[in-house]
């Protein structure tokens, strides 16, 4: 077996994309079994000079998918750069997905970001890692969101100890937000079996490249688990690495470049761009409520990217523990405990539901002329009433916090907090308190779906 690797990387005017090339083809034990696809959406300023002052060779100049294709050379590697200029980009899941066009049947690929540091022979620990994975998966997935560093205290910031992921919370828009804990000596003796999937580093056999293409309709949110769902039911298993195979860059504080600073309204404005990132982030919202069948959601065809025929959505909803209709979340997968192979229906619907608690996420966006009284209150007091308008929650918010917030024309504020799955946020209100808390004033509003 050849064990070739499809290394795909979607970068957007990323300083660190250089170094994080650099240092995943030094870090490899057979740099020549990789083939590097970039989806490199940049600025004009940010040119090919650069990738040749670093040691690339430029080996040709080609053309795909109407864009220029550089090939570069660097160690035995091969870099395929999409030469994007950053106005005529899509977003991630577009670059993602015009990546992924240009497989050519490797054995194995990987999905990375373009700011990460690699551990030696990374590329033989994946693939020893999920060939011992075959007994128990056909189609293993290693996948996590690695370990932070700073590249510019590096390598002594790196954080050692592995991770798996964990499940945070349904945002207000209906999207599922992830996170990680780190891996127990004790969990450390084989890899760790998972029930989500980091779109910043995934390892799979190649086919995984076609099977499970990004919607390139997405832009950034709900990229994961739609990707998630869809591997599980064409019958992809996810596994955490139990060693340390890379790094991830997570504060970027150096305040570079971002899509939704360039794809602005004075871009869409000037021409630049046709679309801007907030109308692209609103499509993919509506996608993804369409593909999940959930609440504010509408009918759109996903086309090639709906879901796979070996499992349904259903049985991945109780395999990972949660339920999109209900915004509803196990314990076992906020605390990241691993899942059991096949416990998909071991439960009835009802008693199922009822070991899950409701994530909610209340969103407060009032304008100033709102709230009376908001320069003289000490504090505010937020309270949450369910469908039967039964008080659910409270929540206080201290004066200072309230006119900080008010302090641009608008008060913005999340709450997330768990309740129980059969009661439904309907309404809240904001109450403003003396320091004495009698009420100065009460804004009430209903709570969007």
């Amino acid at each position: 077996m050849s064990h070739d690797i499809f290394v795909q990387i979607a970068s957007y005017r990323d300083p660190q994309l250089i170094p994080t090339l650099i240092d995943l083809i030094e870090q490899s034990r057979r740099p020549e079994a990789l083939r590097i696809v970039v989806c490199w959406q940049h600025a004009p300023d940010e040119t090919i000079d650069e990738f040749l002052r670093h040691g690339f060779a430029l080996y040709s100049v080609e053309t795909a998918a109407g864009f220029t294709l550089r090939v570069l050379g660097l160690n035995g590697a091969t870099v395929e750069l999409i030469d994007v200029p950053h106005f005529r980009s899509q977003g991630v899941c577009w670059a993602r997905n015009l990546i992924q066009q240009c497989y050519r049947n490797e054995t194995y690929t990987l999905q990375l970001d373009s700011h990460h540091r690699f551990v030696k022979d990374w590329d033989a620990l994946l693939v020893d890692m999920i060939e011992s994975l075959r007994a128990e998966s056909p189609k293993p997935v290693l996948t996590t969101y690695p370990p932070d560093f700073d590249p510019h205290d590096d390598p002594a910031s790196r954080i050692m100890w592995p991770t798996v992921m964990t499940f945070e919370r349904f945002t207000w828009e209906g999207f599922p937000m992830l996170n990680t804990r780190y891996i127990a000596d004790s969990e450390r003796a084989r890899p760790v079996r998972g029930r989500f999937y980091a779109a910043g580093f995934a390892f799979a056999d190649g086919s995984f490249a076609v099977d499970v293409q990004h919607d390139p309709n997405y832009f950034f949110y709900g990229e994961e688990m739609s990707i998630a769902v869809r591997a599980y039911t064409y019958g992809y298993d996810f596994y955490h690495p139990n060693v340390l195979i890379l790094w991830h860059e997570y504060a970027r504080p150096d305040r570079r470049p971002k899509i939704w600073g360039d794809h602005n309204d004075e871009a869409k404005r000037d021409g630049h761009v046709e679309r801007g990132w907030w109308d692209r982030a609103q499509e993919s919202r509506k996608r993804f409520l369409s593909l999940f069948g959930m609440a504010g959601g509408e009918h759109i065809d996903p086309g090639r990217y709906g879901f796979g025929n070996v499992r349904s959505v259903t049985d991945y909803e109780r395999y990972a523990g949660i339920s999109f209709a209900h915004r509803g979340v196990h314990r076992a997968a906020l605390e990241g405990t691993a899942p059991v192979a096949d416990n998909r229906h071991t439960l009835p619907e009802s008693e199922w539901l009822e070991s899950l608690q409701r994530s909610n996420d209340i969103r407060i966006c009032l304008h100033q002329s709102d709230l009376r009284h908001c320069e003289t209150a000490a504090s505010a007091r937020l309270r949450v009433f369910d469908q039967n308008d039964a008080e659910l929650n409270v929540h206080a918010i201290s004066g200072d916090a309230l006119r900080n917030s008010v302090a641009s024309g608008w008060f913005e504020h999340l709450w997330p907090f768990m309740c129980s799955i059969d009661r439904v946020p309907l309404r809240y209100t904001l109450e403003l308190l003396s320091d004495r808390e009698a009420p100065l004033a009460t804004v009430e509003r209903r709570i969007a779906a």
